[in-house]
């Protein structure tokens, strides 16, 4: 009963109708405001992380970072809630049951959902990403039945970018899982979905200008219990986080810190004049799952059936939209 209950809350809280954002927004505006950049739990008292043989602090683990927490706080602008609302129900359907364009799946994994809070963004204090407007995709989900052109880097499965899938909201969906490896001068960063792995060179220093990358270039360092990953050199073919373009200016910096045996503080700082007003955190609880079993994520390169089912689908729609023509011209 709690799990269809928790499902359930997800469906309301990330898909429902606008009057629910417009509550949050305007209603209990105060209430939630004295909750805004609440950053996840710290270490307790006295705890001391493991070290590795060489030294560092050992974060190796297989981290899980399903959240009841969404990534941003309300939005205050009605217009592009009303908006929101109808992109979320054309994606998931008119009452969240994932039947929509861009239906998926949802509470299918007994992994530790982290407790809910305002918002996973931190800075600035209102819980919103600073987006440039004018950068905002609106384009409904029925675009990518108009040209494969339309699909993104994800729907193509070449990749989610960086952070990717480190930072997700949301007590449903897949694939929330991330292997972290360590070796004297490397970390490896790898996400169940897509397996692109990420390898961070401790100490090193980033790879020319000229060098762009779907994920960009990594170089990490510690800061104490800390690692820190600063990364560069993206492309500007992916999709950022805020519904933006990826650009080559985005310069993202992550802090990864245990906080106890089973959990660790992710931090992600972004930074891209191209499509963000400022600079931007968000902070998410990991949880090592030692249950979770990653497996072969199996979605090979251009994503050939699902992109086939949305140009046949814009087709369909194209020839049904031809049939109304003729028979309003006959009328």
């Amino acid at each position: 009963m709690q799990r269809d209950q928790d499902v359930l809350s997800s469906q309301w809280l990330a898909l429902g109708a606008g009057a629910i954002a417009v509550t949050l927004a305007i209603g209990l505006a105060p209430v939630l405001n004295a909750g805004q950049a609440q950053p996840p739990p710290g270490p307790p008292k006295g705890y001391v992380a493991p070290h590795t043989p060489w030294g560092d602090p050992d974060l190796q683990a297989i981290w899980t970072n399903w959240d009841r927490t969404p990534l941003q706080g309300p939005n205050p602008n009605l217009e592009e809630l009303a908006a929101d609302a109808e992109a979320a129900q054309e994606a998931y359907g008119a009452e969240g049951r994932g039947d929509g364009a861009g239906g998926g799946m949802a509470g299918i994994h007994s992994s530790p959902v982290s407790p809910r809070r305002f918002a996973q963004v931190v800075d600035p204090p209102n819980g919103r990403i600073p987006v440039v407007a004018a950068k905002i995709d609106r384009r409904p989900v029925s675009v990518m039945g108009d040209t494969w052109e339309n699909h993104g880097g994800g729907t193509r499965c070449i990749t989610h970018g960086a952070p990717g899938g480190l930072l997700a909201s949301g007590p449903d969906g897949y694939s929330k899982a991330y292997r972290l490896i360590q070796s004297p001068g490397y970390v490896i960063l790898l996400p169940e979905m897509f397996h692109d792995a990420r390898i961070v060179r401790i100490g090193g220093t980033h790879v020319s200008p000229s060098i762009r990358q779907w994920n960009g270039d990594s170089i990490g360092h510690w800061e104490g219990e800390t690692l820190v990953v600063d990364t560069t050199n993206f492309n500007d073919k992916g999709e950022a986080k805020g519904n933006v373009p990826q650009t080559e200016s985005l310069h993202l910096v992550e802090r990864f810190t245990r906080t106890g045996p089973r959990t660790m503080r992710y931090e992600a700082t972004f930074e891209d004049p191209n499509v963000y007003t400022g600079r931007w955190t968000a902070m998410q609880q990991h949880n090592d799952d030692p249950a979770y079993t990653i497996y072969e994520f199996a979605c090979h390169e251009g994503n050939t059936r699902f992109m086939l089912g949305t140009l046949k689908q814009g087709r369909d729609r194209d020839a049904e939209a031809a049939t109304k023509r003729k028979t309003n011209q006959q009328k």
